[in-house]
């Protein structure tokens, strides 16, 4: 399994107190001891067999550990400063800090087919413990489902829930004081269609979210979003798509946000367009792309209204039946919660590539880079000039599968961003040893 360095899942940290481990003699918290004890047993329910399975449908739990070394945790530029309080003493971290870590992951798989309805559940516990910054050490958790459903044979669509506990990334914090801040993102989805005939489907799209952040710095972030919107469907007898979409979110921000004295309030609604579609082009080419238009409409400051097309485009070609390629461009835009920007517009290109070497050896590599444009100064503070990043991101990962149960893997991931802002510039390298075990 390759380590992203972005996935703020694998980044989470958590706490001052030592890990929960005999050595510490501190008790784990009592939801991480359920969860624990939960998935312990389902393991051992399990042991000595593949899966439990009945019609092709499967229950698989699973575990893993990892070790990585990061020579630059906190996405500290060479010569950069940043404040870090561990036990209750205050650290002056000077330039980047390198430490090694370990990752203990539990969790279960299921997919359960009753007659023409598919029900699928995740449920996993994360435990992230450091060598050096223990302040950071953190237990996430991840818990979704989604019933795939289908009544008739017009009917049909999928309904959903999900839970994701982890913490913010560190590479671009605004205090340049490392803050444990773990957010919880609750998200729960529903989505339905009626089938004209076989190729046109109309019908009904809406989700809503709720996100909250555990420090006091992040509060400003807690939102809560709901999403609606129709969309039609034309399907080929060869299995391409084109689906036109119309969405209308409206985001509600519960904590003002302070800049010079002033609170902002920064709920908005927005309105989007998107043509979606997807391609078999040959047997062993395909093509996915969305082309939409956004508009946003801010609740206090029209200077952070915007609007703008973004898009993306897919390829993936599979030139034999051992090799694989898969190539992605994509322009997109968000809103930021900064005095010198009201939205960054990311435009970017990433190339990935797998060979299954052998039956048990497959490598697998990656390169990214993306261009962060930060736009629309909504005039709230002065003297802070135009901000672009630049990220470039390349990772190698050697995965080896023996049998059903085990596969291996070992890896690096290296990165860095060069702004405009030089105090927002890093440089991290990053290698990992991961086993991962499915009885």
């Amino acid at each position: 399994m390759s380590f992203n360095r972005s996935n703020r899942a694998h980044r989470a940290k958590a706490g001052v107190r030592p890990p929960c481990t005999v050595r510490s003699g501190r008790r784990c918290p009592a939801r991480t001891r359920r969860t624990i004890v939960f998935l312990c047993s389902a393991l051992a329910l399990c042991a000595g067999r593949s899966a439990y399975a009945w019609k092709g449908d499967f229950f698989q739990p699973f575990i893993s550990y990892g070790d990585y070394y990061d020579n630059n945790v906190f996405y500290v530029p060479k010569h950069g400063t940043m404040f870090l309080i561990q036990n209750g003493v205050p650290r002056v971290l000077v330039g980047p800090s390198s430490d090694t870590f370990r990752v203990l992951k539990l969790g279960t798989n299921m997919d359960w087919r009753p007659g023409r309805q598919q029900i699928t559940l995740l449920a996993s516990e994360s435990l992230v413990r450091f060598s050096r910054f223990s302040a950071i050490n953190y237990d996430g958790s991840r818990l979704q489902s989604q019933w795939n459903w289908r009544f008739g044979s017009r009917w049909d669509g999928t309904i959903g829930a999900s839970r994701h506990v982890t913490q913010s990334s560190f590479s671009d914090l605004q205090t340049f004081t490392v803050v444990n801040n773990i957010y919880t993102e609750r998200r729960a989805f529903a989505k339905g269609g009626f089938w004209l005939d076989p190729r046109w489907k109309f019908g009904v799209d809406t989700a809503t979210s709720i996100l909250s952040n555990s420090s006091a710095f992040e509060s400003y972030l807690n939102y809560d979003q709901n999403s609606v919107g129709p969309f039609i469907e034309y399907r080929t007898q060869k299995g391409s798509t084109l689906t036109t979409e119309l969405r209308t979110i409206n985001a509600r921000y519960p904590n003002q946000q302070f800049f010079n004295g002033s609170a902002v309030d920064n709920s908005y609604r927005e309105n989007e367009l998107n043509i979606i579609g997807s391609w078999a082009a040959t047997g062993k080419t395909q093509l996915r792309g969305r082309l939409g238009f956004i508009e946003r409409r801010n609740q206090d400051l029209s200077q952070r209204n915007f609007s703008g097309v973004t898009g993306s485009l897919t390829a993936n070609y599979m030139p034999t039946g051992s090799t694989s390629l898969s190539l992605r461009l994509y322009r997109r835009s968000a809103g930021v919660d900064v005095g010198y920007a009201s939205f960054v517009l990311d435009t970017g290109e990433s190339l990935s590539a797998a060979w299954q070497m052998t039956g048990t050896l497959t490598l697998q590599g990656s390169v990214g880079h993306d261009q962060f444009n930060y736009q629309g100064d909504p005039g709230i503070i002065f003297g802070f000039p135009h901000r672009t990043d630049n990220v470039q991101n390349a990772s190698l990962d050697l995965q080896y599968r023996p049998s059903q149960l085990i596969t291996a893997d070992i890896g690096a991931t290296t990165g860095y961003r060069v702004s405009s802002y030089s105090f927002y510039n890093y440089h991290f390298d990053m290698i990992f040893a991961n086993l991962k075990f499915k009885p």
